[in-house]
């Protein structure tokens, strides 16, 4: 080994574990809060967190879809010193909540009837009036929140709306396979004029595309018409708008906290000074996964004179082998819009957004591995594929992933919790990681056989996952910013899991266990949420 890898290691590990342990510290004020559940009107049991109010006054919380209730635990730390009690729950299929979410047009009537039973649970948990609680709600929660309210169901202190996914800009951006438009629905039209009695604070992003500024300008001509409006005078309704943030941030963004706490201490009346917990937190996350990357790298160094060149250096020319497989890339577009399209009409216990990003790396691994097993591609090169591999240590491939899953629950306790309590993931999970697994191995396979060099490498890397290139680049023409992001946080991840295939060929693991260990990786990532940007 080389002592100054060996050196760099040590420090950049030492490193890691004290980002590590000041994570947990900032964690604490969440994970002090009380687990409770509660049921819905399904007999679903639902997960919660709840602290108790010393002020008399309360908050409910309701998460967006796909996002777990622990990246709150900033904003849990300023309402907790401010003297309120805090109530977060879950929705079905995400942290421990049990059930699962359909993606048809009764989706947000689906989440507002849960908005609906967390509120009275609440109220009845803490013997609170609602009147004495402030509900905070992000993206679809706060479009649950919203219809809740607008339906009379519920009338607040006050409702703080932040990146609400409402498209109030006739677009039909958010349900596109239903050609569905908010404006045309009824709960929509019956918000005009209807505030009930509370102030609502409208938060959206200048990067945000479910939550325009269009859309919350909107919203708030709707909620300030005075014309049929109930206790008019008594209205306010406010709109800040917070640069620099994407929707998939907004739950955890220092300028949203602040400006969360900042309104509901003023309606409450309360004297009190804003922390930069959140900041400090989200400057710990990014710098605990620029060193898992570091480490990930160095470690693969020092045991790279161990590794056995496996390439065989064909003398078949790289590039006319690449342009035959972006041919490949035409059929493969029908696959990408076909998987997502069929899982859309399925009720699984799976984010959407999630299944997505799966079908970028599914579609072409699939299409590949049928070239590879039923012609005589390339030479019959798939035959080769299938042979057992003499000479590998398989057990190698099970430890790299348990240390690497350990890795990750130290770093996102939320996203761990999350994937390992809802049993009615679990089929999903293995079902997607089987599938990812594909590419995974193909990849791998050719680039031992074809590749002589970095550069080579790197060419059948783009190609084999050139759909996690174009897809960002796409959404970006469309001006759609916030999923540019989260594709591009979705592709920095591949590279890690690339430096891991590196360091399990040093320990000779056979392809099939590589591919399976970084697949599993890739879905628990995803599923996470506290990797940068991916949401």
């Amino acid at each position: 080994m080389q002592r100054p890898y060996k050196k760099t290691f040590i420090v950049i590990c030492a490193l890691l574990l004290i980002l590590i342990l000041a994570n947990f510290i900032f964690s604490i004020p969440y994970y002090s809060l009380d687990a409770v559940e509660f049921q819905n009107l399904d007999r679903l049991q639902l997960s919660a967190r709840y602290s108790e109010s010393k002020n008399g006054e309360g908050v409910l919380i309701a998460t967006d879809i796909t996002h777990d209730k622990s990246e709150l635990t900033a904003i849990v730390y300023e309402l907790t010193k401010a003297g309120y009690g805090v109530y977060i729950f879950d929705f079905p299929s995400h942290g421990n909540s049990a059930g699962s979410l359909p993606f048809h047009l009764n989706t947000g009537s689906y989440l507002a009837e849960q908005f609906y039973c967390a509120a009275v649970s609440y109220s009845q948990l803490e013997n609170i009036s609602i009147e004495n609680i402030h509900v905070i709600a992000y993206g679809q929660g706060a479009r649950a929140a919203l219809q809740t309210a607008s339906l009379g169901f519920i009338t607040p202190k006050s409702i703080t709306l932040v990146g609400c996914a409402l498209n109030l800009s006739g677009k039909t951006q958010y349900d596109f396979l239903n050609y569905s438009v908010d404006n045309t629905l009824s709960w929509v039209e019956n918000i005009n004029g209807y505030t009930g009695g509370c102030e609502y604070h409208l938060i959206s992003s200048s990067m945000d595309n479910v939550s325009t500024n269009e859309d919350n300008i909107n919203l708030m001509q709707k909620l300030s018409d005075t014309s049929i409006a109930v206790n008019a005078n008594s209205n306010t309704v406010t709109h800040t708008t917070v640069r620099g943030v994407s929707h998939s941030q907004l739950m955890s963004s220092n300028k949203v906290t602040k400006a969360i706490i900042n309104k509901i201490t003023e309606i409450s009346d309360i004297s009190y000074t804003y922390n930069n917990i959140s900041f400090i937190k989200n400057i710990l996350k990014y710098s605990i996964y620029a060193l898992v990357f570091a480490a990930s790298y160095v470690f693969y160094l020092m045991i790279r004179e161990k590794t056995t060149n496996t390439a065989t250096a064909s003398d078949a020319k790289l590039n006319a082998f690449i342009r035959i497989k972006l041919i490949f890339w035409l059929p493969n577009l029908i696959l990408m819009c076909l998987i997502p399209l069929v899982l859309y009409l399925l009720p699984i216990s799976y984010p959407y957004n999630d299944i997505l990003k799966a079908t970028l790396l599914i579609s072409y691994g699939i299409l590949m591995l049928i070239v590879y097993k039923f012609t005589n591609f390339d030479n019959n090169i798939g035959k080769s594929f299938f042979r057992k591999e003499q000479d590998t240590y398989k057990y190698a491939g099970i430890i790299i992933l348990a240390a690497y899953c350990i890795l990750f629950s130290l770093i996102s306790l939320s996203g761990i919790s999350s994937i390992f309590a809802v049993k009615s993931r679990w089929p999903w999970i293995i079902i997607f990681t089987l599938l990812c697994g594909v590419i995974f191995f193909i990849d791998e396979k050719e680039r031992k056989i074809k590749c002589r060099n970095i550069k080579d490498n790197i060419k059948l890397i783009c190609v084999n996952y050139l759909g996690c290139i174009i897809a960002p680049i796409f959404m970006l023409i469309l001006g759609l910013s916030d999923t540019f992001l989260e594709l591009c946080g979705m592709f920095i991840f591949i590279i890690l899991l690339l430096i891991i295939e590196k360091i399990l060929n040093c320990f000779k693991s056979p392809t099939g266990i590589n591919a399976a260990v970084k697949a599993f990786l890739f879905q628990l990532i995803i599923l996470s949420h506290g990797a940068m940007w991916i949401k």
